[in-house]
């Protein structure tokens, strides 16, 4: 299954946050998830997980989901096209593997992934059937990209951005 939405009924929104960690803005972002008891979806880059093990481990202490947002973020479709199918395969498993190194989790605790700029093909999703299955994560919204930096002084004000936007979809 690919996840687009959820059940309107439920009026939930799941929080994804992907391409981290970030040294300078993820500790603070789960300051204010665990200060606010929100639960979130952590789409992690591999190489970046490599760099920075010690937030990849909070994210999970403090029970968010963690997946797998390939090792270097490269659009899977366009790797397929200029490198072929073992390129994507070594791009999302690497991803995995760096991922649950960082995170001290077991093989197959990193249920979903979610594809770096949603770039999707059907042959991306055939090539990616063994690893993942259809646990392919996707949205029909997205409510905005931020460019938070090290220079980015993080605030409450930042959390209602998100939070004020994400009321807006439910």
């Amino acid at each position: 299954m690919i996840i687009l939405k959820g059940s309107p009924e439920l009026k939930e929104v799941a929080l994804l946050f992907d391409d981290g960690p970030n040294p300078f803005v993820t500790p603070k972002l789960l300051k204010v998830l665990e200060d606010k008891q929100v639960p979130a979806n952590f789409f992690l880059i591999g190489m970046r997980a490599e760099q920075s093990p010690e937030i990849v481990r909070q994210i999970s202490d403090n029970g968010h989901e963690i997946g797998n947002h390939t090792y270097s973020h490269k659009r899977l479709a366009q790797l397929l096209v200029e490198r072929g199918e073992q390129a994507v395969i070594d791009e999302v498993i690497k991803g995995k593997q760096a991922i649950e190194k960082a995170a001290n989790l077991k093989s197959g605790q990193i249920k979903f992934l979610r594809p770096p700029y949603l770039n999707w093909s059907n042959r991306v999703a055939r090539i990616i059937e063994p690893i993942y299955g259809n646990n392919i994560m996707s949205s029909g919204l997205a409510i905005g990209d931020y460019d938070w930096g090290k220079d980015h002084n993080w605030d409450e004000n930042d959390t209602i951005a998100i939070t004020e936007q994400a009321r807006r979809i439910v």
